[in-house]
Order: structure tokens, then sequence, then C-alpha cells
């Protein structure tokens, strides 16, 4: 029920809003010592409704705050990108979840091989792949 209201408020809502409601979260946080989860569920909610602006400043926002999402939650926006057919803006998000230090997991490598591949950069996606198999991860096949 929650969840189909956040999406209902949050997909018709503008940037402005977006920043607005990260502000109050913030300072409902600090005020009532909710749980960090919030934003999380902000983050996730924007990341599957394709919102992708509001989704990144979400994520810039968290971190000035010092609440980094999860790496399923930055797999999330990821694979909207990839459907978005925007792997160009994926791998940047890659490149930001790396200096984040949010480690990555099997789904994120696939899917920086995806975009690699998308872009047409087959020697950087070929580097993605030895790197996760150093890492010990298999690639999944789809």
């Amino acid at each position: 029920m929650i969840l189909h209201i956040l999406r209902e408020v949050l997909g018709s809502s503008s940037v402005n809003f977006s920043s607005e409601l990260f502000e109050a979260l913030v300072y409902s946080y600090r005020v009532c010592d909710s749980s960090p989860r919030v934003f999380d569920l902000v983050f996730k909610t924007y990341a599957h409704l394709k919102k992708i602006r509001n989704a990144t400043d979400s994520f810039c926002w968290m971190k000035n705050y010092g609440f980094l999402p999860t790496v399923e939650l930055c797999n999330a926006l990821f694979s909207s990108l990839l459907k978005l057919n925007r792997g160009d803006i994926g791998v940047k998000f890659y490149k930001e979840m790396q200096r984040s230090r949010i480690s990555s997991n099997v789904y994120t490598f696939n899917m920086v091989v995806a975009a690699y591949c998308e872009l047409g950069k087959l020697e950087k996606a070929v580097a993605v792949f030895k790197e996760m198999e150093s890492l010990g991860f298999n690639p999944i096949v789809t």
C-alpha cells in the first residue's frame, strides 16, 4: 500500500519536488530518528519508475548526507538505464559507484559488460569480464 502511494506521488512529481522531499526526509530523520531505509525506498522507486534524473539526484543527496545506497539499489537504476538504452549513463554511474566504494556484484558486472557492448566498446567489456572472473564471479547468460 505504502509503495503504491509512493509510486503515485513520485511518478507525478517534478525535480524540484524531489529536492524538497529529500530535505523533508533528512529533517524528519534527524528529528524523529527514523530509519535510513526511507532514503533507499525513494531512490529505488525513482529507479523503477525510470525517472533517471530524480534517481541520480537522490543518489547524490544520499551520498552528501552519508547514506550510501546498497549495490542492489544501484543495480535497479543501472537496469533501468539499460532498458532505456542509456548504457553511456550506466557506465558513468558504475564509475561513480566505484568512487563511492559501493562493491559490485555479479549483476552489476553483467550490466557493465552489457553497457560496454551496447556502446561498441568491446575491449572495455572484455576487461570488465576479466575483472569479474578474477574476483570469482561467473557471468550470467540470458
